[in-house]
């Protein structure tokens, strides 16, 4: 049983950082970084610039906010409200994952929503562009601008960034149950 506790605890954190590497590799797609993925020969794949960004930027706001330091006095208030051996019963609903999941996944989408929209508006315009001077390749005049664009956007929209990969830490703290202890 308390494996399982253990997996649901983690399963907050999980969805989380499987969020924030799914928004990093659409913002991979969408800026143009996909076409030059880096492979990875510890995690055996090929992964985004900006995925990692997003998952090293969460280890350090895991961090510098203090987070490690909230998980271990939940984990020890945890256990002395509720020792080891002492649950018979879990709580724990289909719908309350679909939940975590969902809010996770919106939170993240939420975050990098900027950086869409404006790489969005650039397609936009290089397609105009591309019908109004169909002798001209547009695709490769507009690549750089976009790449250029797409970091620009991406700077611009981190502060953003930060705030909500501490509000998808809250929302996996709460979902895993620990009681949020402050000092």
């Amino acid at each position: 049983m308390e494996f399982l506790i253990g997996m649901i605890m983690a399963f907050g954190f999980h969805a989380a950082a499987a969020a924030a590497d799914f928004m990093g590799k659409l913002l991979d797609m969408q800026i143009g970084f996909n076409a030059s993925a880096v492979f990875d020969p510890s995690g055996g794949h090929a992964g985004g610039m900006v995925s990692e960004l997003l998952l090293l930027t969460m280890a350090l706001v895991f961090v510098s906010m203090d987070f490690h330091y909230e998980l271990l006095r939940g984990l020890s208030t945890w256990m002395s409200v509720l020792p080891p051996g002492s649950m018979t019963k879990l709580q724990m609903s289909p719908e309350n994952i679909i939940v975590v999941f969902s809010q996770q996944f919106l939170t993240a989408f939420m975050m990098v929503m900027p950086v869409f929209l404006g790489l969005w508006l650039t397609d936009i315009a290089f397609a105009y562009m591309s019908r109004s001077m169909p002798q001209a390749n547009i695709y490769f005049m507009a690549l750089p601008l976009k790449v250029g664009l797409g970091i620009l956007l991406l700077a611009m929209a981190l502060p953003f960034i930060i705030q909500g990969i501490s509000v998808m830490y809250g929302q996996a703290i709460r979902f895993s149950g620990l009681p949020v202890v402050h000092p």
